[in-house]
């Protein structure tokens, strides 16, 4: 009997035990997560809320270089060749639905932002054999004020690890990555224009 109790409570040491080291390394996680997360936001993470939460800023972020995508006349092009203090990359396709309504807002962001030198970048994912159609949706959307840049390989989502749609991507005017927003944020809100604002304000 004796010998069973202490086999009994030898089992419930070893499970206590193991919950005490489970729970700890919980804990050392969510708080290695969260450091992670504020080191990764840097000076930005002020920005990080409302619908700008996804906000990230990656400590050795993927470099776009001289990856080549087509213009609105299917001619190669890279980032280095589009004017801009600010270039806001936005990756989409009309089988995207978040794409399609966040689309006008950020339309009436680049009108708004257009005279500081940001420009948008919107660049269609759609297969070729789609272009035409992509390139009337945005018309459309945008009445015709963002130009329309394509990437019928589907290159770039791979080479900048795009992990969902629509995501967008800051760059500076040297095309080093600023951040990225892996959401559809609000670009007519404060989060947007305050943080616009303060990134051009470091470069002047």
């Amino acid at each position: 009997m004796e010998n069973k109790n202490h086999t009994k409570f030898k089992s419930l040491r070893t499970f206590l035990w193991i919950l005490v080291v489970g729970l700890l390394a919980f804990i050392l996680y969510q708080t290695n997560l969260r450091a992670r997360h504020s080191i990764n936001a840097g000076p930005l993470q002020s920005y990080q809320k409302g619908s700008f939460t996804a906000l990230e800023v990656l400590p050795n972020p993927p470099s776009i270089g001289a990856q080549k995508f087509l213009d609105k006349n299917g001619k190669e092009i890279t980032l280095s060749q589009i004017q801009g203090k600010i270039k806001v990359v936005n990756i989409w396709a009309t089988w995207c639905p978040p794409c399609i309504r966040e689309m006008p807002e950020l339309t009436q962001f680049a009108q708004n932002h257009k005279s500081k030198g940001v420009i948008v970048v919107p660049i269609s994912i759609d297969k070729p054999e789609e272009k035409e159609k992509a390139q009337k949706k945005l018309d459309e959307l945008s009445g015709g004020k963002l130009d329309f840049y394509s990437d019928p390989k589907m290159e770039l989502p791979f080479t900048l690890g795009v992990k969902g749609f629509p995501t967008t991507i800051i760059y500076d005017e040297n095309n080093k990555e600023i951040a990225r927003i892996p959401s559809t944020p609000k670009w007519d809100g404060d989060e947007a224009n305050g943080l616009v604002d303060a990134l051009l304000s470091k470069k002047n």
